[in-house]
């Protein structure tokens, strides 16, 4: 909000600007060294005022009420109709306004009554030498035009910036729907499991399952709070991520090879927060078969420029798992990359006969 007054405040004053240098050249002479006043001054400072007029009144009023709602058509005539009366207005007035006194450009000027002794000398000029007010007519006319294109293209690409503006912040809304959707896909199903393993596990090892609930209670606070700020720092989002994988392993065989690398010493930075859960669920969701050899091998590496986080388990015929059942689908989170690094990461898929992997390229903010 204040950015846009502050926006609105640098218009107003780049339009009084401009205006006052409209209304300033016809004062200086043709070589700009001497200020002059006489009636041309005076017409040109009509002229000006007029186009100024025809520029708000198209911007304001015409574009808005008529182009902006499909009424092209009747733009086009109200447009066409507005100049032409001004042009008659000016064809009819101007010669009133002039009062006869225009002078061609070069000529001495008229001497006046109570301005100096009469010139005997003085001929009128030539009816040839006079301004052609055909000319002047259609220079009028199509400097009108102008100003109406000008003001036309001025206000169509305002719109547009306030449009691609508003479709941004819609994006951004989305985003962050987007990211409560995933969370609350994590926690229903993730939870209620992992409550059931816990109780279980309360009757067979007391110290492992106390460890579970605080786990547990650590991934809820990440999701609840951590989360919500839109930023999160490596160091809390790996250890969610390590929450998640140690609960995970309460429900899966230990026949089941998991390879797991992830940084120990981290450095401060920031990024998205839940931005590989979805990947890690995908793979303990569809990486693990009772009935068959199954591994899940998760890595992630950060260096200065860039993070990495590569996630590969054991495919068993099940093509496009996270796009059919994960807690957010492909499309989706490609989407979300998309708006979060605008096409500065990488993501590669790769559903083969054995293995589904996961490639993730991001750079570091």
């Amino acid at each position: 909000m204040i950015q846009e007054k502050q926006n609105n405040l640098i218009r107003v004053f780049a339009f009084i600007a401009i205006c006052i240098i409209l209304f300033t050249i016809p004062l200086m002479d043709a070589e700009g060294k001497r200020m002059m006043w006489d009636h041309r001054t005076f017409n040109a400072w009509i002229r000006t005022a007029i186009f100024i007029m025809l520029f708000l009144v198209n911007s304001y009023v015409f574009v808005p009420k008529l182009l902006f709602k499909k009424e092209r058509v009747l733009y086009i005539i109200v447009v066409i109709v507005s100049v032409s009366l001004l042009a008659l207005a000016w064809e009819l007035f101007m010669p009133l306004i002039d009062g006869g006194n225009a002078r061609p450009q070069g000529l001495p000027p008229r001497p006046q009554p109570g301005f100096g002794p009469p010139d005997h000398n003085f001929r009128p000029p030539p009816k040839d030498h006079l301004p052609n007010r055909s000319i002047m007519l259609i220079n009028n006319v199509l400097i009108s035009f102008l100003v109406v294109g000008l003001s036309t293209a001025l206000r169509v690409t305002q719109k547009w910036l306030a449009d691609e503006k508003s479709l941004r912040e819609m994006e951004k809304e989305n985003l962050r729907s987007e990211l409560a959707f995933l969370k609350n896909q994590i926690s229903p199903h993730f939870f209620l499991n992992t409550l059931n393993n816990i109780h279980a596990l309360i009757d067979i090892d007391k110290k492992d399952s106390q460890k579970a609930i605080i786990e547990l209670s650590g991934m809820m606070r990440y999701l609840l709070y951590e989360s919500e700020k839109g930023e999160s720092s490596l160091k809390k989002e790996i250890a969610f991520i390590q929450n998640f994988i140690d609960l995970m392993k309460l429900r899966i065989d230990e026949k089941v090879g998991l390879s797991i690398e992830l940084p120990d010493e981290l450095p401060d930075v920031s990024i998205p927060p839940l931005l590989f859960i979805s990947f890690i669920e995908n793979a303990f969701k569809h990486g693990v078969s009772y009935s068959h050899p199954s591994f899940i091998k998760i890595s992630l590496t950060q260096s200065d420029e860039f993070i990495e986080f590569l996630c590969i388990n054991s495919n068993h015929n099940q093509k496009g798992q996270i796009e059919e059942d994960s807690g957010i689908g492909l499309s989706n989170v490609k989407k979300r990359l998309e708006l979060l690094y605008e096409n500065k990461h990488d993501l590669t898929i790769t559903d083969s006969k054995d293995t589904y992997s996961i490639y993730l390229k991001i750079p570091v903010s």
